[in-house]
């Protein structure tokens, strides 16, 4: 049903969601740290392919002249 990444990747972010609710914190440390999390738990350490990293993150629609309105979701390719 679910893959091993996709769980902790939503563990991930229920925490880190429930942890800026608490409002103990700032919210940009759990956001930055829970983002740290993916990238290195189910990214580095699951998966074992820095290549999704950048093809999710897209680094060069980033530095392109084209509206910033669009948002795509790249979890289609992480399977």
């Amino acid at each position: 049903m679910f893959t091993l990444s996709q769980i902790l990747a939503i563990a991930i972010f229920l925490i880190m969601f429930v942890i800026i609710i608490i409002g103990k914190v700032h919210r940009y440390i759990p956001a930055l740290i829970g983002a740290a999390a993916v990238v290195i738990i189910v990214f580095l350490g699951v998966m074992q392919s820095p290549e999704t990293i950048l093809h999710t993150l897209n680094i060069g629609q980033l530095a392109s002249s084209g509206s910033g309105s669009q948002v795509m979701s790249h979890w289609n390719h992480v399977e």
